[in-house]
């Protein structure tokens, strides 16, 4: 027996006024998928509704989140840089609550936002999680007892190289000599999410 699993990319319903309108196209060839997944790059809320202005972060109506049903998505990743905003998330975690869409990646909390989605299909059992090492430091991170996405952090450091580069690259006591980039992952978040997956992985067959 064979399992399909279909990956959607971003998808961001900011300018969408049609819940019908956004994947009338390929809906035929996205429902040939047993699981569809995606990452969801927008909230859904109306900013009038809570009087402010968010800092960052795509919203769309809470209405047009009919077409991530519509398309048959079985579940959404939360964790990046487009949901934004404790009440925004929250918000939008009930609306997809609301239309049996699973989701993973942010929540009310850290514990709820490091938790993955499971299902199973056809007797597969396919786990998914998600983080994001892009979001913005105020406002965005989930903690013990605010509402976030699940981040991931990466660290970045910039050193004068130690040789030459190259036969074309000047000596490295010319004046500009551009930085070498180091970035390496949080140990104590690189060793978190390892946990994550194990633990994960003893539950499913695939993980994601």
């Amino acid at each position: 027996m064979r399992t399909t699993v279909m990956f959607a990319g971003d998808v961001n319903l900011r300018t969408v006024t049609d819940a019908k309108l956004p994947f009338a196209k390929i809906t035929d060839e996205l429902k040939k998928a047993d699981v569809l997944l995606g990452n969801l790059e927008c909230t859904f809320y109306n900013p009038a509704d809570l009087q402010v202005q968010p800092f960052d972060g795509f919203q769309a109506p809470p209405e047009v989140a009919e077409a991530l049903k519509i398309a048959g998505f079985k579940a959404v990743g939360t964790a990046n840089n487009g949901n934004y905003g404790d009440e925004p998330i929250v918000r939008t975690l009930k609306k997809l609550d609301s239309l049996g869409i699973q989701h993973t990646g942010s929540g009310a909390n850290l514990e709820e936002a490091r938790k993955p989605v499971i299902i199973d299909a056809k007797g597969v059992k396919i786990g998914f999680l998600q983080r994001t090492s892009v979001y913005w430091p105020a406002g965005h991170e989930a903690k013990a007892k605010t509402p976030g996405v699940a981040a991931f952090l990466v660290h970045t450091a910039y050193r004068i190289p130690h040789i030459r580069a190259g036969a074309h690259v000047p000596p490295l006591n010319r004046p500009g000599i551009p930085p070498e980039i180091i970035t390496w992952a949080d140990p104590k978040q690189l060793q978190q999410l390892r946990q994550d997956i194990e633990e994960l992985r003893s539950k499913c067959d695939i993980v994601i």
